[in-house]
């Protein structure tokens, strides 16, 4: 049984750690999760941001909405985006039968239309990704200033195991193929 935890200690915590460490620290990543699920995200990085820190949120993309509140509140330094699959795979590859693709598309726009410091990545998946999926990828986000793939990496805590890793010259061959 996972211990409980105090959350709002545990915030605390987290304010302590980062007021000692604040001029030696550039920023702080929120990630882990969807961070754009939480509703106290905007105060959270309010914080952060008082600290004098920059902040980094690594998200879905599902939640435009969020998104542009915390641009447009200059709240977030870097954004980077998971672009799971082409449009026309995201149900398989997310799980999620009813996808509204129409949020990740309104997110990718956003982003490369008004954001000036951010990356999309795919992090291919030996079953789900093939090098055709990732050119179409590639052609969604044309013109963006980065994107990256990047290798699944199993372990005990991924919610459907089964999945495998491309190898190092397997996932360089896939780099070597969006040239």
């Amino acid at each position: 049984m996972k211990p409980k935890i105090n959350l709002f200690k545990f915030v605390i915590d987290i304010f302590e750690y980062l007021s000692k460490r604040k001029n030696i620290l550039e920023g702080v990543c929120i990630s882990g999760g969807e961070p754009t699920l939480h509703k106290e995200l905007k105060s959270f990085i309010r914080e952060i941001k008082a600290l004098g820190l920059k902040v980094k949120v690594d998200t879905n993309g599902y939640r435009p909405d969020v998104i542009k509140d915390l641009f447009e509140n200059n709240l977030i330094d870097y954004i980077a985006m998971d672009i799971k699959a082409p449009k026309e795979k995201y149900p398989l590859v997310t799980g999620v039968k009813d996808i509204l693709i129409e949020n990740i598309v309104e997110s990718i726009d956003f982003i490369m239309n008004n954001v000036e410091n951010y990356e999309f990545r795919t992090t291919v998946v030996k079953e789900l990704h093939s090098l055709n999926d990732i050119k179409e990828i590639k052609e969604w986000v044309k013109g963006c200033k980065l994107y990256r793939i990047q290798s699944y990496k199993d372990s005990e805590n991924v919610i459907q195991p089964g999945f495998s890793s491309y190898s190092e010259d397997e996932l360089k061959s896939l780099k070597d193929g969006l040239k």
